[in-house]
């Protein structure tokens, strides 16, 4: 069995959570795909709710939200950061992210990318239970030489350590947030 550094919140009963400022996105086991929007100006108001029948709608939605993001971060840091989970989420996102554009404001850019995993969890890269294995399968192996993102994995000599595996992966995300144009 393996063993998770951190989970998706326990308070909501979803399989997969994706958040990027004021977006989340739940999976849920039975096929339920939700889309919330939380305003940030409101923090009282009640967030935005938007359901989708299925993951190719989904896929269209969460592309166009992906470019946005991945935009609005090229203009202030040049790069766009994102943390993935596993579960279905890989899967979805390849979907959604490698499909073709509809022109060059459409364009995803993963040289500019840098992926940090949610949830991963204390075992090999290549693992079946591997957050990153499940990811590079769905996704990273399909992208084209040349055009792939920063990934930052665990640091597979920690393995038998869980506790310091989760400190060097925090100096990682310190590293990276923390610098001075983040």
């Amino acid at each position: 069995r393996s063993r998770e550094i951190a989970s998706s919140s326990a308070s909501h009963p979803c399989e997969i959570q994706l958040y990027h400022k004021r977006h989340l996105f739940l999976f849920s086991r039975r096929g339920t795909i939700t889309h919330i929007s939380v305003p940030v100006t409101m923090p009282k108001t009640q967030p935005n709710l938007y359901a989708f029948g299925n993951i190719d709608s989904l896929a269209t939605a969460l592309h166009g939200y992906v470019v946005q993001s991945q935009n609005a971060g090229f203009s202030r840091h040049d790069s766009f950061k994102v943390a993935i989970s596993g579960g279905s989420l890989p899967k979805t996102l390849s979907q959604a992210l490698l499909a073709p554009s509809s022109g060059p404001e459409d364009v995803i850019d993963f040289t500019k990318w840098e992926i940090f995993f949610a949830d991963e969890r204390a075992v090999p890269l290549d693992h079946a239970d591997s957050n990153y294995g499940l990811l590079k399968s769905e996704l990273l192996d399909k992208i084209p030489a040349g055009q792939q993102p920063t990934v930052h994995t665990i640091d597979i000599t920690y393995l038998n350590d869980t506790q310091e595996l989760a400190d060097q992966y925090e100096k990682t995300l310190v590293s990276s947030f923390a610098s001075r144009d983040s």
